[in-house]
């Protein structure tokens, strides 16, 4: 309301001095009046010069002010502009990302399934875990009597090399291969002192069963998955030794059908 009185006041102000002097030459008959005429118009345009600067002075202040609220204003807007660009941008990518992880989880869960044979009945017993051995009865059956679905349809070949400490025993792995598919993966290891199955491991993941006889240096292991073993493929057994010396493998074969228990088969 100020500003508004004062733009006006200053406009009127010459309009109003003209007029003013106008009429005061007019009335003054005698020159000892001018002097006074002349005193009084340099302290209407002193007041005058005083009140233009005032109103130049508030008028370039609310210009830098209104300047700076534009500014402040354009600021926040690109901020909130640029903010949500970015959200989106980085919304975008997550989702992509997310989606194509989720995808390859669906993919490599389907391979391992396929991959395996169905171990859910037994996925949480003690065939799976190997944490309590199953005690096998291992016979010296003709190999001309069995029936021909049980003879092993693959030959296997073994090497052995000492292994790191494992239970703070010393410990051997055998490395072995079968050159043809393996339907029922078990094998038979023969030590040559007491000895126990530690693990074994087949590509691409593998879960194991151990096996027991009533003869300590005789042990054995039981691939529950993969299921068939394939051919071709490097595989390993684990073997410890029961006291303070290093255990050395005499013997390793595949063992039949008929020399395991039911449940196993």
């Amino acid at each position: 309301m100020l500003d508004i009185f004062l733009n006006w006041f200053v406009i009127a102000i010459p309009f109003l001095a003209t007029v003013g002097a106008a009429v005061l030459s007019l009335k003054l008959p005698h020159e000892r009046h001018y002097g006074n005429f002349v005193w009084g118009a340099v302290v209407v345009g002193l007041g005058f010069s005083a009140l233009t600067y005032w109103q130049q002075i508030r008028t370039s202040q609310q210009a830098e002010a209104s300047q700076r609220e534009a500014i402040a204003t354009t600021a926040r807007t690109v901020s909130r502009e640029t903010i949500d660009n970015v959200t989106v941008a980085v919304g975008k990518q997550y989702k992509d990302l997310i989606a194509s992880l989720t995808d390859q989880n669906q993919k490599l869960a389907a391979q391992l399934s396929a991959q395996g044979k169905d171990v859910g009945v037994i996925k949480s017993s003690n065939i799976v875990t190997g944490k309590h051995p199953i005690k096998v009865e291992l016979t010296n059956a003709s190999s001309s009597g069995a029936d021909a679905s049980d003879r092993p349809l693959a030959n296997l070949s073994w090497t052995q090399q000492a292994d790191v400490p494992r239970d703070g025993k010393p410990s051997t792995v055998v490395n072995f291969r079968l050159d043809n598919s393996l339907e029922l993966p078990a094998f038979l290891v023969v030590c040559d002192r007491p000895c126990r199955v530690m693990d074994g491991m087949a590509p691409p993941m593998s879960q194991t069963t151990t096996l027991t006889t009533a003869n300590v240096k005789v042990v054995g292991l039981l691939f529950n998955a993969p299921r068939p073993l394939s051919g071709g493929i490097n595989c390993k057994i684990f073997i410890g030794s029961l006291d303070d010396q290093p255990v050395a493998v005499d013997a390793v074969r595949i063992i039949k059908r008929s020399e395991l228990p039911m449940e196993f088969r």
